[in-house]
């Protein structure tokens, strides 16, 4: 939906501005004026709309103190002990922090701890921020999944 509104809206402007400074006579002054205060007024609904969605947008910076970077970098080299006391740390900090939760339930399911992995899913799944990463919290399911079916079998 918002991709389908910056494209109608960037063409509008384009065809704006094609009827001001190269076709003049396809569009009457007025019509013209008239055409501009809506593309403003669209601009200043969509800055107020966004406002009201994302409220805190501006504020979502979180001081980590680097915990997130290192956490993962040390998640990536598979040092799981590092990585684990750094995100304990950063949880501690920050609970709505979704991507340091999101590492930790990877985190657990990587060193099958898959109890542990689907507690902290679904109680990432409460948090309202969390809905940007729908797709990678499911994705982490499946992998939940077929990890625990594969040390049941054997």
């Amino acid at each position: 939906m918002s991709l389908a509104t910056a494209i109608t809206f960037g063409g509008a402007v384009n065809l704006l501005l094609v009827s001001a400074t190269l076709w003049p006579d396809v569009l009457p002054p007025a019509a013209r004026a008239c055409a501009w205060l809506a593309i403003g007024g669209a601009g200043i609904a969509s800055a107020w709309r966004t406002n009201r969605i994302l409220p805190d947008w501006h504020k979502r910076v979180v001081d980590d103190r680097g915990l997130f970077p290192q956490a993962q970098a040390e998640y990536l080299r598979g040092h799981w002990l590092e990585a684990e006391s750094l995100l304990q740390n950063l949880r501690r900090e920050s609970r709505d922090d979704v991507e340091a939760q999101l590492l930790w339930a990877t985190l657990l399911r990587r060193t099958k701890r898959f109890d542990e992995a689907e507690t902290a899913l679904d109680a990432l799944e409460q948090l309202e921020a969390a809905e940007p990463w729908r797709w990678e919290m499911n994705s982490e399911r499946r992998l939940l999944r077929r990890e625990r079916t594969t040390e049941q079998a054997a």
